[in-house]
């Protein structure tokens, strides 16, 4: 079967969960050294995850934001600005994190592989549709209303894993690739 046979199917019916988080009020000023861990839109970057920048935030703030808590696999989505599209998996040990206004979580049914969702938003295709869109008053942004609108190509769950498999694997070259070309002086 191919991609092509596969029915598309709105993200609305493949999710439990849409939405997005808050800044706390006073901004950056609000951030502590530890406690709840809230990602932002620098932390999501293409099949990776970017500690560099990651804030946190404390009881008081991550109670504010319960809506927001964060699970393991669930799917990252940068929804403003220049990073609009960036897309990752949320990291098994930031179980509990919160995110803020720019990050969408994502959270697959049990009939969608996270892995896979990733890999399609983060495609071509996707992410030209993504690009495409300006519907923020002064910059470019995505609705909520929009990526429930996404349609997703539902492939064979076996098939989406596979899929899935594949590209981890592919990406893995790349980034020992990568590492041996950081290496050369």
């Amino acid at each position: 079967m191919t991609s092509d046979a596969w029915p598309r199917v709105r993200l609305q019916d493949l999710a439990t969960k849409v939405g997005s988080g808050a800044t706390p009020r006073g901004g950056e000023a609000a951030y502590k050294v530890s406690g709840t861990p809230l990602i932002r839109s620098m932390n999501v970057v293409f099949f990776g995850f970017k500690r560099d920048g990651l804030a946190f935030i404390d009881d008081a703030q991550a109670d504010a934001l319960k809506g927001a808590e964060v699970q393991a696999n669930d799917v990252l989505l940068n929804i403003t600005g220049a990073s609009i599209g960036r897309v990752t998996l949320a990291p098994a040990d930031l179980q509990g994190a919160r995110v803020n206004q720019h990050v969408c979580i994502i959270r697959p049914v049990a009939a969608l592989e996270p892995r896979y969702l990733r890999a399609f938003l983060s495609s071509p295709e996707m992410q030209d549709a993504i690009n495409s869109e300006n519907y923020g008053v002064t910059r470019q942004a995505l609705t909520k209303e929009q990526i429930l609108g996404f349609e997703i190509p539902l492939a064979p769950f076996p098939e989406q894993t596979r899929i899935a498999d594949k590209l981890d694997s592919l990406l893995a070259r790349v980034d020992a690739c990568q590492s041996r070309l950081d290496r050369v002086p």
